[in-house]
């Protein structure tokens, strides 16, 4: 039996039926209960493909979030699946961020923007503890090339050296571009490779993303999105919280929804102890500008759909429903046992 047949019988059966009729609906809150181990994904996974919505995951802490995150994109395709990870190791402590996490952020905001409403999003409480731009920033700093329109390099050059681009002899990390001739190398910070894009005068005549250490192409396209490092923008430009970002009837799911209010309470508390002792001539914004409060994050959530999962329960259901789920035996080293277990699993 394959993943994919094992997916499609969660999405036949009674309980998911039921589970997806509730998420339809958008004051729905659907406790889960008896779920063990990798279930919630396959759950997830069978929900995703019947209803029309974005569904974020709240994971415990970045590692649980990690493991959730390879369930689905084994089952539902890297594509359509993504991580929304923290940018910083610690408040305020801007040397400290992680370019690889603003890029990751970057795309989820990207996608989202650019009115991808189907996919999910896998995080954590730290995570959703920063601000993001807003959406009419993002806009307003997004440039979009399309194969076949006319528009010159030199506005091009300009546009990026505003956003804040570093022209270099080739690109290899986001924030930097090249210009040889017709050929524009762009990284954005919304890709995990950058683009190139070919002119034949001022016409964008093909544009294709590649790898920076081979330069080979890796896929051909029609259109490309450029976006700044957002992160930056965030010091300059208005902020919102990112569920004031996701579309309005995104579904939420909680692996551990107090425990989440508990970090974030923790992570405000942290941000204004950093800015605090911050001892600087260049001013900063205070953390209710940068980050969001424990009531502030339970108003918000609270107004979408949201399903808890897992061991700990925290919000009044208006639907519970029970899987019923059997913990996998301990084999100690008994392949035999091992064996017969798979073999009844696949009578059964």
């Amino acid at each position: 039996m394959t993943k994919e047949d094992i997916l499609r019988k969660y999405s036949d059966s009674t309980n998911n039926s039921i589970l997806t009729t509730e998420l339809k609906e958008n004051t729905t809150r659907v406790q889960l209960r008896g779920v063990i181990g990798s279930g919630a994904s396959f759950i997830a996974a069978a929900v995703h493909q019947n209803i029309y919505k974005t569904n974020l995951f709240v994971l415990a802490d970045k590692e649980e979030a990690a493991y959730f995150l390879n369930d689905l994109e084994n089952l539902l395709g890297e594509e359509n699946v993504l991580f929304f990870p923290a940018s910083y190791r610690m408040p305020y402590e801007y040397e400290e961020i992680d370019n690889s996490n603003i890029l990751l952020r970057a795309e989820v905001l990207n996608k989202i923007n650019t009115g991808k409403k189907h996919i999910c999003i896998v995080t954590y409480p730290e995570a959703l503890t920063e601000k993001v731009v807003t959406r009419s920033h993002l806009s307003k700093n997004t440039l979009e090339l399309k194969q076949g329109e006319k528009i010159s390099i030199e506005f091009i050059i300009e546009v990026l050296i505003e956003y804040g681009f570093d022209r270099v002899d080739y690109v290899l990390e986001p924030g930097q571009f090249s210009i040889r001739g017709g050929i524009v190398d762009i990284f954005s910070f919304s890709n995990e490779f950058p683009y190139r894009a070919e002119f034949l005068g001022n016409e964008v005549d093909s544009i294709r993303s590649f790898d920076p250490t081979s330069q080979l192409s890796i896929q051909k396209l029609t259109y490309c999105t450029i976006i700044p490092n957002v992160q930056t923008k965030l010091l300059q430009e208005s902020r919102q919280t990112f569920f004031e970002f996701i579309p309005e009837n995104s579904v939420i799911w909680f692996k551990h929804f107090q425990l989440t209010i508990d970090r974030i309470e923790k992570a405000f508390a942290l941000s204004e102890t950093s800015f605090s002792k911050l001892d600087s001539v260049i001013e900063q914004l205070e953390p209710k500008e940068l980050y969001i409060d424990k009531d502030t994050f339970t108003k918000q959530v609270l107004g979408f759909p949201l399903v808890e999962f897992g061991n700990h329960f925290s919000l009044t259901p208006t639907q519970t429903i029970t899987y019923n789920f059997s913990p996998q035996p301990s084999f100690n080293k008994n392949f035999s046992f091992l064996l017969d277990n798979l073999n009844a699993n696949n009578r059964n």
